[in-house]
């Protein structure tokens, strides 16, 4: 059985977003998510120092969204969580802006009595409704 992870991303002190992984390394999650948007800038000819810039406004629009409560679509976030761990790798943002916690694994308490099973088994043989 696999064991869930939720991320929690904090930007400027400030929570953001959350996301749902298997693992708790950000560096496996950027090879993931963030890889490809460094690899299609790299690929058109941008440099570090402007994937760095361009990366950075976006989060601080993000934020800036967040902060005087405008909606906020969930395709942006998946863009802030890739430019997000993009500047981690980078190492402009803090790796302690990134919160892992476990889910929790819910378990269903079935528990019938006798007289309930006598009652529906009761209800198979004869019919009753």
């Amino acid at each position: 059985m696999e064991k869930s992870y939720t991320m929690y991303i904090y930007y400027k002190d400030t929570y953001i977003c959350k996301f749902y992984c298997l693992s708790t390394d950000p560096y496996a999650i950027y090879e993931i998510m963030g890889k490809e948007a460094v690899k299609q800038a790299f690929s058109k000819g941008i440099g570090y120092k402007n994937q760095i810039k361009t990366f950075t406004k976006f989060c601080d629009i993000i934020y800036k969204r967040k902060i005087n409560c405008y909606k906020i679509r969930r395709s942006d976030y998946l863009v802030f969580c890739s430019c997000f761990l993009a500047l981690l790798k980078y190492k402009c943002v803090n790796s302690t802006d990134i919160l892992f916690l476990k889910n929790k694994i819910k378990k269903t308490n079935l528990k019938i009595s006798k007289k309930k099973i006598k009652q529906l088994i009761e209800i198979d043989c004869y019919g009753f409704s």
